[in-house]
């Protein structure tokens, strides 16, 4: 699926849901679920775009201010806020998400879909598909390698 690969916003959930998703037969998702997950999925994804880019000007705003031989250090916290900000929105989105993806599924679908994230984190099921972390406390996802990938 285009816009699918590795060079996304930090936390972008699609890989998760496309999980859910590319398990439909062994959860028995209904076409409902199924539906509900992808629209979350493509939500989300609108959302990590539109932040992400956000992100990306204030941080080209945040470099030009400090390579001013003077920096305006109001103008530089601002940004310095702005961008935190940003980013802590983009994160609260995720867990957003994945509570609402998770709502998607029956209890049961719910422990069957865990039981595959541990499987994976063991080596089973194509491991590397789902690192430790997935299906923690903290929700699935866990922390990226390099920034934008989960």
């Amino acid at each position: 699926m285009g816009g699918m690969g590795g060079d996304r916003e930090p936390g972008h959930e699609g890989p998760l849901l496309s999980f859910m998703l590319n398990m439909k037969d062994q959860l028995g998702l209904s076409l409902q679920q199924v539906q509900s997950l992808r629209d979350l999925r493509v939500a989300f994804e609108k959302e990590t775009i539109q932040r992400g880019a956000e992100i990306r000007v204030a941080e080209v705003d945040l470099r030009e201010a400090l390579a001013q031989e003077r920096v305006d250090l109001a103008r530089a916290e601002t940004l310095i806020r702005k961008i935190a900000g940003l980013r802590a929105e983009l994160r609260l989105a995720r867990v957003r998400t994945l509570e609402k993806g998770k709502g998607v599924l029956t209890p049961g679908q719910l422990e069957k879909f865990r039981e595959a994230g541990h499987e994976m984190t063991r080596g089973g099921m194509g491991s590397g598909q789902m690192g430790p972390g997935m299906m923690g406390p903290g929700g699935p996802g866990g922390k990226g390698g390099r920034q934008g990938q989960h």
